[in-house]
């Protein structure tokens, strides 16, 4: 679960080191995925080790792909495709994380499960109130690194790659002991998006998890 959550990664950018080109990029971010009716994202995710890192050597482990639906304000939907079959379903409200193979759903309630699912949400809907929780800085015109202002469970920094017209084209999750989880976003689309898509109705033979 923790590397389906992974993904996601994502973007708050401080008043006082927003300037110049990181202005610019943060701008053009916003313009671009603010006020959409809904997004449709291919990732693929890998997973560098610390040794791998130091090294700076991109040997890919844990690979998975999959695809995110996003609808604003809250709803989300993960559907990971490889390795193994498994959703993330969110309305705001609810969070229910599917495993067909096992026959089980966990359901949580929004506000206890993980911040990567509002990471996630929140970089490709224009980022909204984003500078409340990090720091940014800029490595060149087409990186932004946010760094967060407290302790953010176990993340050290966040990378954004842009490509050309200011997409996000790749996010790399830093973590304090050394590994990378990057999300590589091999399409977009901006599509309208049946709600109902958004919500989770359990088969008869699945067994529901409530979880804390």
């Amino acid at each position: 679960m923790r590397n389906i959550l992974l993904i996601s990664i994502f973007f708050f950018i401080p008043s006082f080191c927003i300037a110049g080109e990181c202005d610019t990029s943060f701008q053009k971010i916003r313009e671009r995925y603010s006020d959409l009716r809904g997004i449709k994202i291919q990732y693929r995710r890998y997973i560098i080790s610390k040794t791998m890192s130091m090294l700076g050597e991109g040997v890919e482990s844990d690979i998975a792909e999959g695809e995110i639906l996003l609808s604003p304000p809250y709803n989300l939907r993960l559907e990971q495709k490889i390795p193994s079959h498994e959703f993330i379903i969110s309305d705001g409200k609810t969070i229910w994380w599917y495993i067909p193979k096992d026959r089980i759903a966990h359901k949580y309630k929004a506000g206890s499960f993980g911040k990567e699912l509002s990471i996630i949400r929140s970089i490709f809907t224009g980022m909204k109130e984003i500078e409340k929780e990090f720091f940014l800085r800029c490595n060149d015109s087409d990186k932004l690194i946010l760094i967060p202002k407290e302790k953010w469970q176990d993340i050290e920094k966040i990378e954004i790659v842009l490509s050309k017209g200011y997409r996000i084209r790749k996010v790399k999750i830093y973590n304090i002991l050394g590994s990378v989880t990057c999300f590589e976003i091999k399409k977009e689309k901006f599509v309208s998006i049946n709600k109902n898509l958004f919500q989770f109705i359990p088969p008869p033979d699945v067994r529901i998890i409530q979880e804390k």
